[in-house]
């Protein structure tokens, strides 16, 4: 399923494959409808795709990642001691590359994940 932060409460501890971007780039409406067309195909999977824009600057501090380094970028989540709790894994999956955000390869990565 395809969430935006911060209405991501029913992720639970699903494992979340995020992508870190700003609202305000010309690249947004690209990889946002490329992140849903991966959630839809991989509907049904134990992966929840989220989207983090820059405005929610707390979540940015959470993961240690600044508000406009490396956009965008994609990196996938496990909760190993439930969500939001540290520590937790982090799976870089590409910064600052719009290659590597098409549905294409972010099914591609997720399945690699799962």
């Amino acid at each position: 399923k395809f969430f935006e932060y911060p209405d991501i409460e029913a992720t639970g501890d699903m494992p979340q494959f995020m992508v870190l971007i700003n609202r305000d780039e010309p690249y947004y409406k690209t990889v946002h409808a490329a992140m849903r067309e991966a959630a839809a195909e991989l509907v049904g999977e134990r992966l929840s795709f989220v989207e983090l824009r820059t405005e929610f600057t707390s979540a940015f501090k959470f993961f240690k990642f600044g508000a406009s380094e490396g956009l965008p970028m994609a990196a996938i989540v496990n909760w190993t001691n439930g969500f939001s709790a540290r520590p937790y894994q982090l799976f870089l999956h590409s910064k600052e590359s719009l290659e590597e955000l098409s549905s294409t390869k972010l099914v591609l990565a997720a399945r690699r994940f799962l």
